[in-house]
């Protein structure tokens, strides 16, 4: 499939957009996840990082999945970073820290994030 991109709702592979369906290999798919005859299971959304526990919107099965995150920064001059934890099969945090360009302590941050998780469904 290539490289993955989640942005603004959407799905991009090598940065074009991916139409979820039966015709790509996907066997179930909706607006934020899409399973795949193997058992391989891609979700993605976007929350804030407050460092809360957020539900994946189906749960994996097996080993926990793949997580990562990415800060939507927008027009802020600083320097952030997504810490993914993955919970449990059902379950994962994201804390989102910057520090101001100019310099000075790190601190939380309730910065909008985009999160992926690749795993099993069966």
């Amino acid at each position: 499939m290539g490289i993955l991109k989640y942005i603004a709702d959407k799905l991009y592979s090598n940065d074009k957009e991916v139409a979820l369906t039966e015709d790509n290999g996907g066997i179930e798919s909706n607006t934020n996840y899409i399973k795949y005859p193997d058992g391989t299971m891609i979700q993605w959304g976007r929350y804030s990082g407050d460092g809360t526990t957020k539900p994946f919107l189906l749960g994996f099965v097996g080993a926990h999945p793949v997580l990562t995150a990415s800060v939507d920064i927008g027009a802020f001059d600083n320097v952030f970073v997504a810490s993914a934890e993955v919970i449990d099969l059902v379950s994962f945090r994201v804390w989102v820290t910057y520090q101001p360009n100019s310099g000075g302590a790190w601190s939380r941050s309730g910065q909008s994030y985009n999160w992926q998780a690749i795993g099993r469904w069966k």
